[in-house]
């Protein structure tokens, strides 16, 4: 075992083209170390292959021998992402304007490192609250942060679905932050398919409630589904646990 190794991830996921659309375009990882979402962009070419390429280009990070700064092993990954993401797009001209959303969790020791761009999100239950770790890049959540709209308008929002930024072979600034890591901790990454549709609260409740990673994902894509999923709906649930 790896010195940096202290805890592991006890994870599962899930993911449902909803009720309106016909394909996919989202794709999830779960592992011991590392969990990601990435939903390709709605309205482009090919975003089932970009969130595809995206996942797999970082889930060496699941792995991989820890030898730099937590932060800085994420952000290298991104930009491998990035990489990959020009390579394909040289492959198959067609694929150029794809482009996905990422929001990853990878356990490094004592931390958490929690990574986003775009609008899927990861949240935080710890003794029973819910708390959401990412801010969205998108045009609402610029709306809300300037007063124009508030939290509820922004769930109605024509716009909602409008991402200022995501991975499409260019330029990408992700946010990344770190977390303590703590027995018992238990992480929610989604896709905005659950996030826009599903209430918080409701998103709370399964989390506390369910017995297991595997149970809470049947739960939070029954819960999209009984509100009608008009989008794709991925989750993963990830619960902290010592080696």
């Amino acid at each position: 075992m790896h010195p940096r190794r202290r805890f592991r991830f006890e994870s599962s996921a899930r993911s449902h083209p909803g009720l309106v659309r016909g394909n996919n375009e989202d794709f999830v990882f779960a592992g011991n170390h590392l969990v990601a979402v990435a939903d390709g962009v709605g309205g482009s070419v090919y975003g089932e292959v970009a969130s595809e390429v995206v996942i797999e280009a970082i889930s060496y990070l699941e792995d991989e021998v820890y030898q730099g700064e937590p932060a800085d092993e994420v952000r290298a990954a991104v930009q491998y992402a990035s990489e990959r993401l020009v390579r394909s797009i040289e492959e198959d001209a067609a694929r150029r304007g794809m482009a996905t959303t990422l929001t990853a969790l990878r356990l490094d020791g004592p931390s958490v490192v929690v990574l986003n761009v775009g609008d899927s999100r990861a949240y935080l239950l710890r003794d029973g609250q819910l708390r959401q770790l990412t801010r969205d890049d998108s045009l609402v959540q610029d709306l809300v942060d300037a007063g124009a709209i508030t939290d509820a308008e922004a769930y109605r929002h024509p716009a909602r679905s409008v991402v200022l930024q995501a991975l499409n072979g260019g330029p990408v600034e992700p946010r990344l932050t770190v977390h303590d890591a703590a027995d018992g901790d238990r992480y929610l990454v989604c896709s905005d398919g659950l996030s826009d549709f599903v209430d918080e609260a409701v998103l709370a409740g399964i989390l506390r409630e369910g017995p297991d990673p595997s149970s809470c994902c049947d739960s939070l894509i029954a819960a999209a589904l009984d509100v009608g999923a008009p989008d794709n709906v991925s989750c993963a649930v990830a619960d902290v646990r010592p080696l």
